[in-house]
This record gives C-alpha cells, structure tokens and sequence, in this order.
C-alpha cells in the first residue's frame, strides 16, 4: 500500500501541475471549432461566403505561422517599439471599419432600429414617442411603439442613452439629421470606434496577462475578423458595451 502511493502520488503531482496547460489547451480548441461554426453561419448570408471563409481560413494560418515564426524577437520587443506598432494597427483597423460600414450602411432596423430613432426622438422631442410610425423598427415582431419597446426589452436604454449622448457632443460641431444617411453613417462612426477600442483593451489585457506573443496574436486575428467589417454599421450592445468591458478587464486586479 505505501509503494503504491509512493508511485502514485508523483503521477498525480504532475497531473496537478499539468492541467491549467491542459485546460488552456482544451480551450482554445473548443473556441476554435466555436469560432468556426459561429463564422460560417455568419458568413452563409453572402453572396461569395465560400471566398470569404476560404480567405479567412488562409489569413489566419498565415498570421498565426508568421507570429509564431518570429515569436522569440516578438517577445523581446521594447515597449517603446510595440506601443506604436499596436497603435499604428489600431488606426488601420479603425479606419478600415469606418470605410467598409459606410460602404454598406443602411437605415437602422430591428433592436439597433429601435434604439437609434428612440434616441432620435429624445433628442426632438424629450422622450420616447408611443406613436406607431415608419421609424417603429421593432413593430413588425413586437407590434408596439418604440416607447413600448423599452418595457420588454429595458436592458437596451443603455443604448439610447448612449447615442443620445454622441450626438449631443455631435451636436456641439455640426448639425447631423438623424432620419438621413448622415445620421446612420455617424452612429456607424460610433460603432467603428467602440469596435476598435475593445480590441486595444483586449490587446492590453493579453499583453499584461500573457506578453507580446499573446497580444499581437490578438491583434492581428482581429485585423482580419472579417464579421466586424461586415456589421461595422449595426451599433448594438454587442459592440457598443465591448469596449467598456475589455477597459475593466484591463485595468482590474
């Protein structure tokens, strides 16, 4: 009995040890085959989404290669080095976003309807309108006024608050109607920004929790996240709430 746990318990030491690698490992294997999964039902609704997955997949072997291939220079990497390449990415990314969301942006619909001409009605009118128009996005599946929406679904006033608060400080510089493409394309500018910024917190927090490696893995797998650029015009809390998260993450103990 005492060999069997003299053996033993060696075995079960390095398994202890072992396993948060494991883990890590099981992970983001899990989160791969997530990923995509979650990326062909989301590209399925293009035109070309044999084209957008086949160059998506390459991309992403590409960059993953080419990190790894240099991974030792990229850890040793000065801050004063890193710090303008991240920022310098971050510009091209955002600017990208920008331009593909503009490029396709359209009249708000559904829920991201619903908040944008909430807030367009609290800016015009101080309140939330009860009247049943064309800008009543959601009354197709809910069959209620914008004001009526907020009692069913009242997590998404953040959202009006929020847009309602851009466009005031908007407001300040320039007047933007927002029942025209100006106003859609603006809120598109909002969403593009937020996107960006919850992937500068993402990278910091990977950089503090795993090193440079870790970030600009990161960083460059959310360069070529073709998603983003596809719903760069849907502001919605998906992507206007990230960033906040990610800032929390990050400056967390």
């Amino acid at each position: 009995m005492k060999l069997q746990n003299k053996i033993s318990l060696p075995y079960i030491n390095d398994i202890c040890l072992t396993l948060p690698s494991r883990l890590t490992r099981l992970f983001y294997i899990v989160w791969f085959f997530a990923f995509l999964i979650l990326f062909s039902h989301t590209a399925k609704q293009y035109q070309h989404k044999t084209l957008i997955i086949f160059l998506t997949v390459i991309l992403y072997a590409s960059v993953f290669l080419a990190v790894l291939r240099f991974r030792r220079a990229v850890d040793k990497l000065p801050d004063r080095i890193i710090y303008p390449l991240i920022f310098g990415i971050l510009l091209f990314i955002t600017v990208l976003l920008i331009w593909s969301g503009c490029t396709m942006c359209v009249a708000p619909f559904n829920d991201t309807g619903s908040a944008y001409y909430a807030a367009a009605e609290v800016l015009k009118y101080g309140h939330i309108s009860r009247e049943v128009n064309q800008y009543t996005s959601c009354h197709w599946a809910t069959h209620t006024s914008n004001h009526d929406y907020f009692l069913i679904y009242p997590n998404n006033l953040f959202l009006v608050f929020y847009q309602v608060c851009y466009f005031k400080i908007l407001s300040l510089f320039t007047s933007i109607d927002m029942y025209s493409m100006a106003g859609y394309r603006a809120v598109t500018v909002l969403n593009s920004v937020s996107i960006a910024a919850a992937v500068f917190y993402g990278v910091l927090t990977a950089k503090k929790c795993r090193g440079n490696l870790a970030a600009f893995l990161l960083l460059f797998f959310s360069m070529i996240f073709v998603p983003y650029y596809l719903h760069a015009y849907k502001a919605y809390s998906d992507t206007l709430s990230v960033a906040a998260q990610n800032f929390c993450q990050r400056f967390s103990k």
